[in-house]
């Protein structure tokens, strides 16, 4: 008797899996999707990255640029 119940469950619970391929594909087709934009926003990183270096090295080749900034936002202060 025992054996017929444990026969029983298992073909029931082995008939019972479902087919989950296409959510796994469609999982999968996420995963490369957002791959693909963190490729694209760390290569925007890198760009909005060298744009700054790119300033600050311009700011620093300016005579008095800095003492200019600081004197303008003092007079707005006031």
């Amino acid at each position: 008797m025992k054996k017929l119940l444990l026969l029983s469950l298992l073909v029931l619970f082995g008939c019972s899996k479902e087919d989950n391929s296409g959510l796994k594909d469609g999982y999968q087709l996420q995963i490369n999707q957002l791959n693909s934009q963190l490729s694209q926003y760390s290569n925007q990183v890198s760009n909005l990255q060298s744009t700054i270096e790119s300033l600050t090295s311009e700011n620093s080749v300016i005579p008095g640029l800095e003492e200019t900034i600081s004197n303008l936002t003092a007079q707005i202060s006031d």
